[in-house]
């Protein structure tokens, strides 16, 4: 689904520009959380273009990569197991899983 609400069809790529608009959209409807993803999307997308030597002309495949990239990592975040190590005043107890 793309950040506008509609389904992206196949062979359909997300374009920068699009990214600007729904961003718009996401500052006219006042969503915090919406603004600061695309946000932060935009600009990946624009340090990726930089890398790539392709500022000034970016390709709606190295949008749809960026995007993929970012939502693998987090994706990841969310699933890392939390593990903490408790110790006792003299001997360690060792890892527990919570």
């Amino acid at each position: 689904m793309g950040f506008n609400g509609r389904r992206k069809g196949k062979g359909e790529e997300m374009e920068l520009e699009q990214l600007r608009n729904d961003m718009v959209a996401a500052m006219k409807a006042r969503d915090k959380d919406r603004k600061d993803a695309i946000s932060s999307l935009v600009s990946a997308v624009k340090k990726a273009a930089i890398d790539e030597g392709c500022r000034d002309d970016i390709p709606s495949q190295l949008v749809d990569r960026v995007i993929l990239k970012e939502l693998k990592t987090a994706k990841e975040q969310v699933d890392i197991p939390v593990l903490r190590t408790e110790r006792s005043c003299s001997k360690n107890i060792g890892p527990v899983i919570r």
